[in-house]
């Protein structure tokens, strides 16, 4: 069986599919007064860890809780500082294994905004094919990621801030090896 449409039909199906794309009012394309679009910026510092200690000729380093010049983050326990001939990062020229420990930053928050917690995730060089995990924490609240990938992979919640500042803490869940989960590419982006 053999469907005609004539060109009445046509007509009348593009006026039918044209009027469901909605409204021609201007209030569906002229916001209201007073509103604002408001700009997201990276409250976050270093976020690709630049800002570091010198890897000299190596790989990595070991950043102790005692590390300073990892501007802007606080160590916990330790981490590795690695280089782009080592693991190549997903931005910059340098990632961090979490390794033994984890990483803090506080930044500023207006309370009751909402915010964007995106990283880059991998596995290190030493343990590419195993499952590594990690915590991710801010405001309360702790997310759980894993990956077996030795690729980078984007992440990413939403939180809304309680105060004037939160604390972005990421660590590795078992910190008894070297093997940790890689991280980059961090950014938390509010108004």
């Amino acid at each position: 069986m053999k469907i005609h449409l004539h060109r009445k039909s046509l007509l009348g199906l593009g006026v039918v599919l044209l009027s469901a794309c909605g409204p021609d009012s201007q209030e569906a394309t002229t916001p209201e007064m007073g509103q604002t679009s408001q700009r997201l910026i990276n409250v976050l510092v270093n976020g690709s860890f630049e800002t570091a200690p010198s890897l000299g000729y190596s790989n990595y380093i070991t950043l102790s809780s005692s590390t300073t010049g990892l501007t802007g983050w606080t160590v916990q326990n330790s981490v590795q500082l690695m280089s782009n001939t080592y693991k190549t990062p997903a931005q910059g020229t340098r990632s961090i294994n979490l390794s033994y420990g984890g990483v803090t930053q506080t930044f500023p928050t207006v309370p009751g905004a909402g915010y964007t917690v995106q990283f880059s995730l991998s596995t290190s060089p030493a343990c590419a094919t195993s499952t590594r995990t990690m915590d991710v924490s801010v405001n309360g609240m702790t997310y759980n990621f894993s990956t077996a990938s030795s690729s980078w992979a984007t992440r990413s919640f939403v939180f809304n801030a309680a105060g004037t500042s939160a604390t972005l803490v990421l660590k590795n869940t078992y910190t008894g090896q070297v093997c940790g989960p890689a991280v980059d590419n961090i950014s938390v982006m509010g108004p």
